[in-house]
């Protein structure tokens, strides 16, 4: 469980580390702002440090991009991961004098933004590359289109994630995240063309809510559940870029399972399942209730069209040994698709509140489909 947008300028990286371990936090990516590069050139070696001190936790090095997405008036901001800390500094500072409009002054526009994106997939190996992450949806406007994010994800392996909020938490405002909270918004457009990006909640850090700032401590109200291959950074990225991941407001719950299961093989998030069309097959959503979870949806495009497959009360929930069930019969049909599940409760920190947890997709393919293209990974 971590977080993979946090500054550091304004509190320093220790004392943000020593308060996410607080909140239990197992990853995180510090993401500075790129014209800061004095904290960028001294990032590497504060996280060394921080690493001493918490050799158990996952710490990568990153940079907000200030990218050539965008139009004149101004640019639109990433979150860029590169893995090696100090190794890939300088990858990580050539990238910078080239592509940042701030720091290298380059110009906004499309083609420079897939140039970019192309200098980062030929850089790294497997799933252990720069990572890019969309990280504000909820400015003036939205900040890109899904024909741009297919576009970018067609470059290469580069752009694998987006954020569902980059904003602080308002009363009466948590249900509206118009990339991922929307049915048939953003994500699920992509979704449905068979566009693999991730869904994550990113803390924004600058200056938490007690000290005359807007945002929380990492893990404190956004926590991503990554499950990874082992507990190192090259894991913590190729779990990251799998898609097999869940992210939670205000702790309602943990331990989510989200599967189903075809022919002796079952799937979790992020993964495929080859099923013949016109077969039932049983969607299972499991988690351990740290709030009363007052609803679930299953949502997805079965059939052709994205909906709301299946919803239920809390109440009808199945609960038994401290664990929450819910499974859903669904028919597969004679395209690829996907589900997402999601669920709510009501909490009264930090403030009164309905407060949300979302899964990553899973896929279904039938044999004679082929995943299409803007796919991260077949």
């Amino acid at each position: 469980m971590g977080d993979t947008h946090i500054h550091y300028r304004q509190l320093g990286l220790e004392r943000v580390v020593e308060e996410a371990n607080r909140f239990g936090c197992q990853y995180l990516a510090f993401t500075e702002h790129a014209q800061y590069t004095e904290y960028l050139e001294a990032q590497p070696e504060l996280i060394a440090q921080a690493l001493t001190a918490h050799p158990e936790m996952v710490l990568t090095n990153g940079v907000e991009w200030n990218s050539p997405a965008g139009d004149e008036e101004r640019s639109e901001q990433v979150g860029l991961l590169v893995p090696g800390v100090g190794a890939g500094l300088p990858f990580l500072r050539e990238f910078l004098q080239r592509f940042d409009t701030q720091v290298a002054g380059v110009k906004t526009g499309e083609a420079t933004f897939l140039e970019a994106l192309h200098f980062l997939s030929e850089h790294g190996q497997g799933d252990v590359r720069p990572t890019a992450i969309l990280t504000h949806p909820k400015g003036p406007r939205e900040a890109f289109t899904v024909r741009q994010i297919r576009a970018g994800l067609e470059v290469g392996p580069a752009l694998a994630g987006l954020c569902a909020s980059s904003r602080p938490p308002e009363p009466g405002d948590l249900e509206v995240w118009p990339w991922v909270s929307r049915v048939g918004g953003t994500c699920d457009q992509l979704f449905a063309r068979g566009c693999r990006v991730v869904m994550l909640a990113e803390s924004h850090l600058h200056r938490h809510a007690e000290e005359e700032g807007g945002e929380f401590w990492p893990g404190e109200f956004r926590r991503n559940y990554v499950y990874c291959p082992e507990r190192t950074e090259a894991g913590f990225f190729r779990g990251l870029r799998s898609g097999c991941s869940y992210f939670v407001l205000a702790d309602i719950v943990r331990d989510v399972a989200f599967t189903t299961s075809a022919g002796g093989e079952t799937i979790m998030m992020g993964e495929t399942l080859t099923a013949e069309p016109g077969r039932t097959i049983a969607v299972s959503l499991e988690f351990i209730e740290n709030a009363p979870v007052e609803a679930v949806e299953l949502i997805g495009n079965p059939g052709g069209r994205v909906r709301v497959v299946a919803r239920s009360r809390g109440t009808a929930l199945a609960r038994s040994a401290g664990r929450t069930a819910w499974t859903v019969a669904v028919s597969v049909g004679p395209k690829a698709c996907y589900l997402r599940a999601r669920g709510s409760a009501h909490v009264r920190q930090p403030y009164p509140m309905t407060a949300w947890f979302y899964t990553n997709p899973l896929w279904l393919t039938p044999p004679s489909d082929t995943l299409r293209a803007g796919c991260l990974r077949p």
